[in-house]
C-alpha cells in the first residue's frame, strides 16, 4: 500500500527534475539573451510572449491541467527571462541568495501571490474604462455579482473596482480616506494557519 511517505517522496523527485529542467531552460535563455545583445535585437518582444503564452495554454488544456494555472508558471518563466537579459546589461553583481531563508513569519510561510487588489472609486465605470479602453486590461467575470463592483485583468493583474453602490463600508471608506487601494486579497496555501499566524501578532 502506498504511504504518504511515499507519495512526498515521489513529489520530491520531481520537484528536483523539474529545477533541473529549470536551469536547463534559463541556460538557453542566457544564450538567447547573449545572442540578443549581439544582433540588438529588443529584450521582450510581444507577438513571442503572446504565442509563447497561447500556445502553453494548449498544451496544458492537451494534458488536463488547468491553462490559468500553466499561464501563472509560463508568465513567472517569462519574467526570470527577462530579468536574465536586462541583467546582463547591468554592472554589478548578483546578489548572493540562500537556500534557507532564515526567521520569517508565519504568513511569509504560507503567502503564495497577490490574489487582487481592490480599488475603491467614486465613479466606477470611469474607473473601468480608463483601465480597459486606455490600459488595456479586459473586463473580468466576478464569483460574487453585485452593484459598484466590476473585475479587470491583464495578464497575471487583477484589480477588483468598488464604488458607493458596493456597500455602506466602502461608502464609509472613500468618506473617509478618499479614492484608492481598499484592501489586498493574498493567496495563502492554508487561510487558517494565516488567520492564527496574524492573530498571533496582535
Amino acid at each position: 500500500m502506498t504511504t504518504l511517505a511515499d507519495l512526498r517522496s515521489r513529489i520530491d523527485e520531481l520537484d528536483q527534475e523539474l529545477v533541473r529542467i529549470l536551469a536547463a531552460r534559463l541556460e538557453v535563455c542566457h544564450e538567447v539573451a547573449h545572442l540578443k545583445e549581439q544582433d540588438d535585437t529588443p529584450i521582450i518582444q510581444p507577438a513571442r510572449v503572446r504565442t509563447v503564452i497561447d500556445t502553453r495554454r494548449q498544451w496544458a488544456i492537451d494534458a488536463g491541467v488547468d491553462p490559468d494555472f500553466a499561464e501563472q508558471i509560463v508568465r513567472v518563466l517569462l519574467t526570470e527571462t527577462h530579468r536574465i537579459e536586462v541583467a546582463r546589461s547591468r554592472p554589478e553583481p548578483a546578489p548572493t541568495k540562500e537556500a534557507v531563508t532564515g526567521d520569517r513569519s508565519g504568513l511569509d510561510t504560507v503567502a503564495s501571490r497577490i490574489d487582487h487588489i481592490v480599488v475603491a472609486v467614486e465613479n466606477l465605470e470611469a474607473a473601468r474604462s480608463a483601465l480597459v479602453d486606455r490600459l488595456g486590461f479586459h473586463n473580468e467575470a466576478m464569483a460574487e455579482t453585485g452593484t459598484g463592483m466590476a473585475a479587470v485583468a491583464a495578464g497575471g493583474v487583477h484589480i477588483v473596482l468598488v464604488s458607493r453602490d458596493a456597500g455602506p463600508e466602502v461608502a464609509a471608506y472613500l468618506d473617509e480616506y478618499g479614492a484608492g487601494v481598499q484592501h489586498i486579497s493574498i493567496e495563502v496555501l492554508n487561510a487558517g494557519y494565516a488567520h492564527a499566524a496574524l492573530d498571533a501578532l496582535d
